[in-house]
């Protein structure tokens, strides 16, 4: 996970599950899981 804090009012965040991408299943019968990545902007009032 990597973040940056513009300010006191804006957070921003970047994260990745299975970087290498190796395709897997959770759960038998499941759908297989490959990368996976998640920006996320937060604000405070």
């Amino acid at each position: 996970m990597i973040g940056y804090r513009f300010n006191e009012t804006y957070d921003l965040l970047f994260n990745v599950n299975n970087l290498n991408n190796d395709v897997h299943r959770e759960i038998i019968g499941g759908p297989k899981l490959g990368r996976q990545w998640t920006l996320k902007l937060t604000g405070r009032f």
